[in-house]
């Protein structure tokens, strides 16, 4: 679990997953989460969502079209569940981005709140 802390309410949108390393042809899927929990550990909204299928090992991505409101103060959370067959993504990356715009915050706070890209081992 990644967990980025958001220091203003925005809305995020353009979340896009990139796997390096995946096997076979299964499928995950990744989500991007709002919590309260600065562990992570604790995903109380799903905000955004798409799903990753495996290649044979080619890079791969995903992304969503949707946007979701983020309130400030929480923390944002990474994870990819629900594997089809886990050990062809064992030992794969991920890559996410994701922008969190809010045109009232200041530039500087829009850019703290914007995650572009966290690296995660998906199964160690």
């Amino acid at each position: 679990v990644t967990v980025l802390a958001l220091p203003s309410a925005c809305t995020a949108g353009h979340f896009t997953v990139t796997v390096l390393g995946a096997a076979g042809t299964s499928t995950a899927a990744a989500f991007l989460g709002a919590t309260t929990d600065p562990t992570g550990n604790s995903n109380e909204g799903g905000a955004l969502s798409c799903v990753i299928t495996a290649n044979n090992g080619a890079p791969v991505s995903c992304s969503s079209p949707s946007t979701s409101s983020l309130p400030a103060g929480n923390y944002v959370n990474f994870v990819v569940e629900q594997f089809t067959h886990s050990s062809d993504f064992s030992g794969a990356r991920a890559f996410m981005s994701f922008i969190c715009e809010n045109p009232a915050a200041s530039s500087a706070a829009v850019r703290a709140a914007s995650q572009s890209v966290r690296r995660t081992d998906l199964i160690p």
